[in-house]
């Protein structure tokens, strides 16, 4: 003890774990409790079922650095045994799926009883990922594809290859617009079952959102019209060129 208070290191999950503000006589205390070294056993479930086990999911343990090591993956419980820490009586815990951070905890070391852990249904955000993360390969294969054409355009048309211009304008013009790409965002949106937890949902809807952006982004028709331009003016500019001459 110092001066009659005792000093702690705080371990959370949270951001604020105590709250701010007060309000009336509360006073906050602690309650020490005794762990003697051995691994912690922690079961991970759906918030929405608990009996639906979080099953094949990477676990990592947290270090004062930042930096995290893969303890190991759930069972088809959702259960995995946390070894102890070497740093201390508290390990900081990750639970990560496809590489996305579902849950961060302290878990202590021979804490007894199975801890049961909620975590929100990721289910539902899972496939919602893996669903737009195809539309947005499918995104960058035709910017790049776009990109490639419009230099190939603008480089006939200094060398006077018109015709040529012509038919990759056409070939231009046949991929895939952001209306396209609009609808198929809209129908691997319909695939995914409206999740039970509210944070999921947004979490869901704001991936389809963000992926709509992209096409307002990258998929501007401005350019590709204002080359067409170029293209239908080429003939003007050679007749003008020849009466020149």
């Amino acid at each position: 003890p110092d001066n009659g208070q005792w000093l702690a290191d705080v371990h959370t999950g949270t951001r604020s774990p105590f709250g701010m503000q007060r309000r009336g006589r509360v006073e906050q205390i602690a309650l020490a409790l005794r762990n003697p070294p051995g691994p912690a056993k922690v079961r991970f479930h759906a918030r929405s079922d608990r009996d639906q086990g979080l099953a094949g999911y990477e676990v990592f343990r947290m270090a004062a650095d930042g930096s995290s090591e893969l303890i190991g993956v759930t069972d088809r419980q959702g259960v995995i045994s946390v070894p102890p820490a070497d740093t201390g009586a508290v390990s900081m815990i990750l639970l990560r799926s496809d590489g996305l951070l579902l849950a961060k905890l302290p878990v202590t070391s021979s804490s007894g009883d199975l801890l049961e852990i909620p975590v929100a249904d990721s289910v539902a955000r899972l496939r919602a990922q893996s669903e737009a993360q195809v539309v947005r390969e499918q995104l960058v294969d035709v910017v790049a594809r776009r990109s490639i054409m419009m230099a190939r355009v603008k480089a006939m048309l200094e060398k006077g290859r018109l015709d040529d211009a012509k038919k990759l304008m056409f070939e231009l013009d046949s991929l895939p617009t952001s209306s396209v790409f609009g609808r198929s965002i809209e129908l691997a949106a319909k695939k995914i079952p409206p999740s039970k937890d509210p944070t999921v949902q947004r979490s869901v809807d704001k991936m389809f959102s963000t992926t709509r952006e992209l096409l307002g982004k990258f998929l501007d028709r401005r350019p590709i019209i204002d080359l067409q331009s170029q293209v239908n003016a080429a003939p003007t500019k050679a007749a003008a060129a020849d009466a020149g001459t």
